[in-house]
């Protein structure tokens, strides 16, 4: 899923849940800015999305640029709490998966 559907699936959801939420409206950058995922690094001036914008939002390749080691491990357990019934390597984006 590109970058710009992800955007697209968040503008719907955020507006099914609350209609007439800013973020409907606005571009990715500004939706970015108002969630505090594009900041002002104060010691540079240079402009750019931080960390958790690159988890929610970023790329697989954005993902494993910024952070090469980065991986979820998810574990479900149902019936025996002391083994998992399923295990999932996720290194994708937190909303793609």
């Amino acid at each position: 899923m590109s970058e710009d559907n992800l955007f697209t699936r968040v503008r719907k959801t955020v507006g099914n849940m609350r209609p007439g939420h800013p973020w409907v409206s606005m571009d990715n950058i500004d939706l970015l800015k108002s969630a505090g995922m594009y900041l002002k690094d104060q010691s540079t001036g240079k402009q750019g999305i931080t960390l958790a914008g690159i988890l929610i939002f970023g790329s697989e390749l954005m993902i494993q640029t910024a952070l090469p080691h980065y991986r979820t491990d998810a574990i479900l357990r149902r019936e025996n709490l002391d083994r998992y019934d399923d295990r999932d390597d996720i290194r994708v984006n937190l909303l793609f998966h």
